[in-house]
């Protein structure tokens, strides 16, 4: 494996991006899993890394208006809580 700055990974775009906070992910959004839901990785996914750990879905509308924090195979995710600094490739 090649070695490479964490700065090269970045979105050119972007950069990093944080989030969703406060009023755009409370777990009153939180429904059950079924066949129109995502999942929300939470840091848990990260300190375990494990893809499948956490249990909290968004139905589609919600999704929606959280679409630019959709986690794509090959993001890199980062804790910015508790532990800070710990990763993992999705």
């Amino acid at each position: 494996m090649s070695k490479m700055k964490f700065k090269d990974l970045l979105d050119n775009n972007s950069g990093i991006t944080k989030g969703p906070f406060g009023g755009d992910i409370k777990k009153a959004y939180f429904v059950p899993k079924g066949e129109d839901t995502y999942k929300v990785y939470e840091q848990g996914v990260v300190y375990e890394n494990n893809v499948n750990y956490g249990t909290y879905y968004i139905d589609s509308e919600r999704y929606n208006k959280l679409k630019k924090f959709e986690v794509l195979t090959g993001d890199i995710l980062l804790t910015g809580a508790g532990t800070l600094g710990e990763l993992f490739v999705v």
